[in-house]
């Protein structure tokens, strides 16, 4: 079961993402952070709210009708994400993991 979210590939077309690419090309996530902090929060924002309504969504189509996904402990989602831009995708997973209160080291 698959599910696109619109803002993955949409906040990366958005012309403050393009203009950041254009001017930092494949540097590390931290640069972009320090130097495009907006952009890529904006971006990642975007994604993890994307991201957190499908997984509700998909929590409530639960056919056990429990409303629970198998193994829904605090990191188990029982979901495989994969997203597809090396600067962006880096940008949501640092939103990610600080959502989840993460040390920078992890």
């Amino acid at each position: 079961d698959a599910q696109v979210l619109a803002g993955l590939y949409e906040g990366t077309t958005a012309e403050p993402a393009r203009k950041a690419f254009r001017k930092h090309g494949y540097a590390p996530v931290r640069k972009y952070l320090e130097a495009e902090g907006d952009v890529i929060r904006a971006y990642g924002e975007r994604v993890v709210v994307e991201l957190a309504a499908a997984l509700r969504a998909r929590r409530d189509e639960d056919e056990s009708g429990d409303g629970e996904l198998e193994g829904s402990g605090p990191l188990e989602l029982g979901a495989v994400l994969v997203f597809g831009h090396a600067v962006f995708s880096a940008g949501v997973a640092h939103m990610v993991a600080a959502s989840l209160h993460l040390p920078a080291s992890s």
